[in-house]
């Protein structure tokens, strides 16, 4: 039981960090100007999908193993050079578009970090449960409840 909660954990964790990756290119691009046709969170048919007031299709596949975001013109195949397209945007938006995910996920842990920090992790403790008679730690005066402070 512990390992499938484990493995759940881990896939929740993971999906955690992709939305906020897409999102971040997600939420520059919008801001550049640049419209995203699709934003969609796992591959594979889709589990759900919806058309957003933006126009923007948002959809979960059933694998969650990743995301993208699809902006009008990221193709270069495509000859859309539209003001709203990724294309005829300056280098320097396209690259804050790129680089919005991890700068995102980079945020996402320092404050993780900190709220770690903050809160603190529980820790065992090395406290001596029981002390067999005529054992080294009963000849060394040690009791029960004692706590190891270091090792010599």
């Amino acid at each position: 039981m512990s390992i499938l909660i484990g493995v759940l954990g881990a896939v929740l964790a993971l999906c955690i960090i992709v939305i906020i990756h897409e999102f971040g290119h997600y939420w520059v691009a919008r801001r550049c100007g640049i419209y995203v046709e699709q934003f969609a969170i796992g591959f594979g048919r889709p589990v759900y999908q919806r058309k957003m007031a933006n126009g923007t299709q948002f959809r979960i596949g059933w694998l969650p193993l990743g995301g993208f975001v699809k902006m009008r013109g990221d193709d270069i195949t495509e000859k859309s050079h539209t003001a709203d397209s990724y294309n005829a945007k300056p280098v320097w938006q396209r690259m804050l578009v790129v680089l919005a995910g991890p700068a995102i996920n980079f945020l996402l842990s320092f404050f993780i970090y900190i709220a770690l920090f903050i809160v603190g992790i529980p820790s065992v403790k090395p406290i001596i449960a029981n002390i067999p008679p005529n054992s080294i730690a009963a000849n060394a005066n040690l009791s029960a409840h004692d706590e190891i402070q270091q090792l010599a």
